[in-house]
């Protein structure tokens, strides 16, 4: 493995067309910056799953419902052992990102795809949430109470997102399941030290 890394180093194949992935990587190696303030394609994932565990990196990175390629569907996520909900706006979108999304998902307002039936209420939160960011600078991201609004809108997403049942009973037995399996010592899962928790979240809402 390391010495495929550096083939792939020397011949700066991960900068070619199609060919991003570095070898026997599921996803790419680092996360393009963003800034959410800023004039620029706006996106999310709600979900019950830790995905900092193994077998959810793929669709967290890689896979979302309105790409070109390899789109999750909604019938796809009902495979899903728990709740998943992905949000998107595309209203401004780099000419170079473009052609990961299909055309007539491009210049949306708000996108959503879930495998459950979206409540009303989420849906205006959601929608309240693209908007404020939508009217934003984009240095608000060096603004504290910015900063502080958009994680309590994050907040009240996810609270909304709680209330909502499983649309299958398949998919309520896999997550059911899944949750069973955590209580079992995994030593190769230590990534789950650093997941965030209603204890010891990355960012408290004010």
């Amino acid at each position: 493995y390391l010495l495929l890394q550096v083939v792939v180093a020397i011949r700066f194949m991960d900068c070619w067309e199609g060919m991003e992935c570095l070898p026997l990587t599921c996803c790419p190696m680092f996360a393009v910056p963003r800034n959410l303030f800023d004039d620029e394609l706006r996106a999310g994932v709600i979900t019950d799953l830790d995905l900092r565990g193994g077998g959810y990196v793929d669709f967290a990175y890689n896979f979302f419902p309105w790409s070109t390629e390899l789109p999750l569907s909604a019938s796809d996520l009902q495979h899903m052992p728990g709740r998943v909900l992905f949000w998107m706006s595309s209203l401004h979108c780099d000419e170079n990102m473009k052609r990961f999304l299909k055309p007539e998902y491009l210049n949306k307002e708000l996108l959503i795809c879930a495998n459950f039936d979206v409540s009303p209420a989420l849906h205006d939160k959601l929608l309240q949430l693209v908007r404020f960011l939508e009217q934003a600078h984009p240095n608000d991201w060096t603004d504290g109470a910015m900063i502080g609004e958009v994680a309590n809108l994050q907040v009240e997403c996810r609270s909304l997102f709680k209330e909502h049942t499983f649309t299958t009973k398949d998919s309520q037995d896999a997550f059911e399941g899944l949750q069973a399996t955590k209580k079992v010592p995994d030593l190769l899962n230590w990534m789950t030290f650093f997941t965030p928790t209603e204890w010891h979240p990355y960012v408290a809402a004010q």
